[in-house]
């Protein structure tokens, strides 16, 4: 596995490009790109850049501000010097880091804060996704107090809701007579339409309850590739309710709601065994036992005699 990540990440043609401009990493474009969007950044501005390591986006932090401006960078791990840039080893989190951070920027406001901070991935993506989350959180109380109005904070952040994912599985899996119904609104949403344009896909936006449990009660089954930690998923309990199977991630208490054997699970953020579940969901011709099974389930689990002694043990506790 190590192997084959080498070797991708040498065929990398965004990394051959970083080399070959003389930036540190192919995150630099990233940068550039948002620039040549949005316009950020102008001439003579004063930037931030919040995990800084190691060094891509303030080489092109400073080619954006120029001469007159002014580049700081922190980051718990020390970077190869930045020509341009004042670089400072710290935790952005700790206030002896945010004084040291203040010092160097010696103005009262900043123009632009800039942040590619990522934490160490563990692989389980609820979990990751809610570090990124409560980092970019952290740096934003920091950075709000000393932003400039009207300036731009610009950061990264782990995607929870995995819709891309599901809809490039499910056309991977080339099914002849299914059709993928995507229920919800988002700022993904007039993008995702206008990529998946397709005739086996229907996105129906914002949808109450009632309409989008008639969705459900027509559908073959409900599909979810969340990558974020999940509570009690309403929607899948009332599918179940609606004698509708599932198939999920095993994230958060979602598994809770299902009889224990239930086979319609995969490991969260994993396509491939996403695919493989979705494959065999749909082979299934037996769902409908399935579906019963788990209505017996949730009809238990939920019943008041359950609930009651469930409360009085946490009363009790």
């Amino acid at each position: 596995m190590v192997d084959r990540w080498v070797q991708d990440h040498q065929k990398d043609a965004w990394r051959k490009q970083a080399k070959a401009s003389g930036y540190r990493a192919r995150s630099a474009f990233k940068l550039k790109q948002i620039q040549d969007r949005h316009k950020i950044v102008d001439q003579g501005n004063s930037i931030l850049d919040v995990g800084c390591h190691p060094g891509g986006w303030a080489q092109v932090a400073v080619e954006l501000v120029g001469s007159k401006g002014k580049v700081v960078g922190v980051d718990l791990q020390a970077c190869v010097p930045v020509e341009g840039a004042n670089l400072i080893v710290g935790d952005i989190t700790e206030p002896f880091t945010q004084q040291a951070v203040l010092d160097a920027i010696d103005t009262e406001v900043i123009d632009v804060v800039v942040s590619d901070i990522s934490p160490h991935i563990t692989g389980k993506w609820d979990i990751d996704q809610a570090v990124s989350l409560m980092l970019v959180a952290d740096v934003f109380d920091f950075a709000l107090p000393i932003l400039k109005y009207g300036g731009h904070f610009v950061t990264k952040l782990f995607q929870g809701v995995g819709v891309e994912e599901l809809i490039e599985v499910f056309l991977e899996c080339k099914f002849e007579n299914l059709k993928l119904y995507i229920v919800g609104d988002g700022p993904q949403l007039n993008e995702l339409k206008n990529y998946f344009n397709l005739p086996n896909i229907y996105f129906f936006g914002s949808k109450n309850r009632e309409d989008t449990l008639k969705i459900i009660r027509s559908s073959k089954g409900v599909l979810t590739f969340t990558k974020m930690h999940e509570g009690q998923p309403t929607v899948l309990c009332e599918a179940s309710m609606l004698t509708v199977p599932s198939v999920f991630p095993k994230a958060g208490s979602i598994s809770s709601f299902f009889p224990s054997d239930y086979p319609y699970t995969f490991e969260q953020g994993n396509k491939n065994d996403f695919k493989n579940k979705l494959i065999e969901f749909n082979n299934n011709e037996n769902l409908l036992d399935v579906a019963l099974d788990n209505k017996d389930f949730i009809l238990g689990l939920l019943k008041e005699e359950t609930l009651y002694k469930k409360f009085k043990k946490i009363v009790s506790n």
